[in-house]
């Protein structure tokens, strides 16, 4: 976990945020659902899981809002298999409104919705779900 971290951390030092189209303001999902096949789910705290149901690896590239805080993100391809898609964690270090790009693309905007995390890094309603 502490890798992971310092890998996103990593990918950030000394990089400017890319040049993207703007949103419309107010643009902003909330909630967890999986709308698409590249999706951001919030979790809680500055914890957010990309999701990625196509059938081949996708490099995209994370912002948060009104920050400097950018890196990019290589999703592994989806499954052929239940659940159909993969995640891959994403830990910010900075509380925003985090946005996904493919490209010059906006993918989808995930607001942190600052839930504090439990003792396992969710929510702590969910701490009493088994995950599969």
């Amino acid at each position: 976990m502490a890798a992971l971290g310092f890998l996103l951390a990593a990918c950030q030092e000394g990089q400017s945020p890319p040049a993207h189209k703007e949103p419309p303001p107010g643009d902003v999902a909330k909630g967890s659902m999986l709308e698409r096949p590249l999706d951001l789910v919030y979790v809680c705290g500055n914890r957010y899981l990309v999701t990625n149901a196509s059938l081949a690896d996708i490099q995209v590239t994370y912002r948060v809002a009104n920050s400097k805080e950018s890196g990019d993100i290589l999703l592994r391809a989806g499954l052929n298999e239940d659940p159909g898609h993969t995640e891959t964690e994403l830990i910010t270090s900075t509380s925003g409104t985090v946005e996904l790009f493919q490209g010059e693309d906006l993918v989808v905007r995930r607001q942190n919705e600052g839930v504090p995390c439990g003792a396992q890094g969710y929510p702590a309603e969910r701490r009493r779900c088994q995950l599969r």
